[in-house]
């Protein structure tokens, strides 16, 4: 289906930015992105996104799987105090980070969905409304391939996407080749 309906001037020799920026212009309806491309829309393509009528958007659930309704979300970073170093001060800031004030630059300024629950702030971007309801409805899960095997997407099943976007495997050719390349990844 995404090769079906895919650009495909941009679908095997275009760049991330014309995707968004495309996505932005209103001249897609999807995209295969995260909330993260909303501070692109808003600042880098600002001028084509308010030609665009500053459009709506919203996060289409998971559905890969029969029942579930999430939409996939994970930190990309996890904070922690290391037991050297000045402890005392990165646990005061962590504390000062879920204060009030901290969440408004937070979410506000630095256009972060907030991590915690209590937070009332919504970010400046076309997708924060979206990720907030999911988040507040209890309505997320955690990115698959944080449980592959490293380098899977890269070293394995990347190309393999690639060569049947560019034509080069059918579907019969696309979920043999997957396959074998799974196996081969896993079995190392």
């Amino acid at each position: 289906m995404l090769n079906r309906y895919s650009d495909p001037a941009l679908l095997v020799s275009g760049t991330y930015d014309q995707q968004i920026l495309n996505f932005a212009s209103g001249k897609y309806a999807f995209v295969t992105q995260g909330s993260w491309v909303g501070a692109t829309m808003t600042t880098d393509d600002k001028d084509a996104y308010e030609a665009a009528g500053s459009f709506e958007v919203g996060m289409i659930p998971y559905a890969f799987e029969d029942g579930i309704d999430t939409i996939l979300t994970n930190s990309p970073s996890w904070w922690s105090v290391y037991s050297e170093g000045n402890v005392d001060a990165a646990k005061a800031f962590l504390q000062w980070l879920s204060e009030d004030k901290a969440q408004k630059v937070l979410v506000e300024e630095a256009g972060f969905i907030s991590p915690f629950k209590s937070c009332t702030y919504i970010a400046p971007d076309p997708f924060a409304k979206a990720m907030v309801d999911y988040i507040s409805n209890e309505k997320t899960s955690s990115w698959h391939w944080l449980n592959m095997k490293e380098g899977y997407a890269m070293n394995y099943t990347g190309q393999v996407f690639a060569d049947f976007a560019a034509g080069n495997l059918d579907v019969d050719g696309f979920v043999k080749t997957m396959q074998q390349v799974s196996e081969a990844c896993y079995a190392n």
